[in-house]
């Protein structure tokens, strides 16, 4: 009996995996998330671009609201699962890049450090 592994997904979905995320979060009123203005995937690395102006932001309010150092963090969460799901996820992604409109970095995290992020159990 052979067994295969399912097909790993493709630059597009996994752009519209981090787009809906996303586009969650803004709609029920996260402000970050109502800054994204692109996201792209190219061979397995993901970008997502932030204009805070779209959530009617100045990029100096954005940088003192915004809720992680690294926006990688939060823009890569639903890569980063210890499921099955996210371990299929994972098999394209090489990391994940946040930049602001202009090019200014606001994180990366390659798919090992999302793993391990995921993975991690708070010491009590």
């Amino acid at each position: 009996m052979t067994i295969t592994a399912p097909t790993p997904p493709t630059d597009d979905d996994i752009t519209r995996i981090v787009s809906d995320y996303v586009a969650e979060r803004a709609s029920i009123g996260v402000k970050f998330a109502q800054a994204h203005a692109t996201v792209t995937t190219t061979e397995g690395e993901v970008t997502v671009v932030f204009d805070p102006a779209l959530a009617g932001m100045t990029d100096e309010l954005f940088a003192e609201l915004r809720p992680f150092d690294n926006l990688a963090a939060c823009a890569g969460n639903p890569l980063a699962g210890n499921d099955d799901v996210g371990a299929w996820r994972r098999t394209r992604l090489i990391r994940v890049d946040t930049l602001l409109r202009g090019g200014n970095d606001l994180g990366s995290l390659t798919v090992h450090e999302l793993h391990q992020r995921a993975t991690v159990v708070p010491k009590p």
